[in-house]
This record gives C-alpha cells, structure tokens and sequence, in this order.
C-alpha cells in the first residue's frame, strides 16, 4: 500500500525523477520521466541512458555526472541542456545525489530535473533587450556612430594614457547642411550623414581612436599615436574621398557637392590633457577653416 501511494505521489510531480544502479542502469522513474523519453516504465527500467537516448552524446553527458557522483559520493546541482525530438532544445536544473544503504555505501543515484526552460528564455530575452537598450543609449539612431555621451565618457578614459600621445581632436561640419535639408528633404539629409559616417569610420585605425556624431551636422574624431604629416595625410585623404561621393548639393555656398569644413588640435605635450580645452581648440580650428573658405582644414597645434 505504501509503495502504491508513493508511486502516486511521485507520479503527480512535473519534476522528472529516476533512480540508477551502481552500472548506471535505471531502476526506477515517475512519469515525467516517461513521458520526456516517449516510453513507457517498462521500457526503461533495466536499459542505461546509451540504450534509451539516441545522441550518445548526450548519453554520454549524463555517464560523465553519475560518474562523479558515485566516485565523490556528494551531491550535485547542474544545469543541463537536452535535445527533445520533439520539442527542440531543453534546458534542465538538475539534482544527482548518492542514495546510501545502511553501511554507508553509495547504491543508487537519485536524480530530480526541473524544467527551467522558459526561465532560460525569458533571462536570454531579457540579456537581448538589455544589450539592445545599451546599443541605443550609445549609439546615434542615424548613423550608427557612437553617440556625444558615449564619446565623452570613452575620451575621458583614454585622455589620461600618455603612450596615445600625441593626440589629434577633429570637430567635422558638413557644410550649408541645413540648406542640404531644405533642398532634399530631411531622408536625404539622413542618407547623407550615413553616408559621411561610413568615410568617417575608415579614417580611424586603431583600438583606441573614436568616431561620433557631435550633433546635428556635426563630427567628432579622436586619432591617437599620430603626428602632423599623417594626420595631414588622413585629412587630405578624407576631403577627397568625400569629394568623390559627388553628392549634389544645390544649396551649398562654395560648392555643388556635399564637402566638409574640419578643425583640428594636435596635443603633444607630457603633461594631462583636459578633454574640453582639447575640444575648445579643435572648435577654434574649425571657426578658422570657416572663416577663410570652408571645404578645407585648419590645424592647431599644442606649444
């Protein structure tokens, strides 16, 4: 009568349970168990997992923890992935603990499996939501870029490494780019700074370089471990690739196509550079680029 109310008892329990011998045969189950194999009791018992699960695989995950539980003789608590035929991958919290006779001797091993599968997901969805929200909180929806908080935050961790030095701040204006808009709408305008964006990035080619949207029409790069002939170099470079895009720009003052005005600071000094007196004089740079005719550069550099 008892053993009919604890086979009852254990029946009724959604938590697979069964119970192997020392050679890893299965003695006894619930039937949850049985209905995860897709077999009846009759079936398992007497049968080791290589006879019941088809991945030897999996089978041979299994042996691996009986194994350690019979050779320790304590108990262990892991998490388990198993492939169902029917209902894809599986995520198990499991139990495996030594069932002892009366002189102490490990006889059995007693497994209890709880489905924590949709805990599993619902963590990896939240894991995803969560790197989603730090992409966007870092990231300018626009262009892709880094956005002006992240870029402070980042430039106030490299400022105070003297081997990046010397150091060029670049302050990047599209030019008459709200002319740009008024003439073509404010997608062109989005298509243009996506554009300018991807010729930004190929400029940068270290670790710790940084490229983001200031704002508005307006860019912001850090090159670092770089002297006055490459960064004229680069900067050379850039205009003309920009050049090259041949964007239509019928509201421009200067030009027919999109062009950029940059203003660079290039700091060489020994001593900790603050980040806004760097930004202050890459704007100064750039107000002296407007000044005498846009679509060019202006550098100034550290005494």
């Amino acid at each position: 009568m008892e053993q009919i109310l604890l086979r009852n008892i254990l029946d009724s329990i959604d938590d697979i349970i069964f119970v192997k011998d020392i050679n890893f045969i299965y003695i006894g189950c619930n039937n949850a168990f049985c209905h995860f194999v897709g077999a009846e009791r009759e079936y398992i018992i007497g049968k080791t997992d290589f006879e019941i699960f088809s991945d030897q695989q999996q089978a041979n995950w299994f042996r691996k923890w009986d194994e350690k539980v019979f050779i320790e003789e304590q108990t262990f608590q892991i998490e388990e992935n198993c492939k169902h035929p029917s209902k894809g991958d599986l995520w198990f919290d499991t139990i495996k603990y030594p069932f002892k006779n009366e002189q102490n001797e490990t006889i059995a091993i007693i497994g209890i499996c709880r489905d924590i599968t949709s805990k599993k997901d619902t963590l990896a969805e939240i894991h995803k939501l969560n790197q989603e929200l730090l992409y966007q909180s870092s990231h300018d929806k626009v262009t892709k870029l880094n956005n002006r908080h992240y870029f402070e935050s980042a430039f106030s961790r490299i400022l105070p490494q003297p081997t990046l030095l010397p150091i060029a701040v670049l302050l990047i204006d599209i030019d008459y780019f709200k002319q740009y808009n008024d003439c073509y709408g404010h997608l062109a305008g989005d298509k243009c700074l996506q554009l300018i964006a991807e010729q930004l990035k190929l400029v940068i080619s270290s670790q710790t370089d940084l490229v983001a949207r200031f704002g508005g029409d307006e860019f912001i790069l850090v090159l670092t471990n770089i002297n006055e002939r490459k960064l004229n170099k680069k900067l050379e470079s850039l205009l003309s690739q920009i050049n090259k895009l041949n964007l239509s720009h019928k509201g421009s003052k200067i030009s027919n196509k999109v062009t950029l005005t940059i203003g660079g600071y290039l700091y060489s000094n020994s001593s900790k550079p603050n980040a806004s007196e760097l930004i202050n004089q890459a704007d100064k740079a750039l107000y002296q680029a407007k000044s005498t005719g846009r679509n060019q550069y202006s550098l100034i550099k550290s005494l």
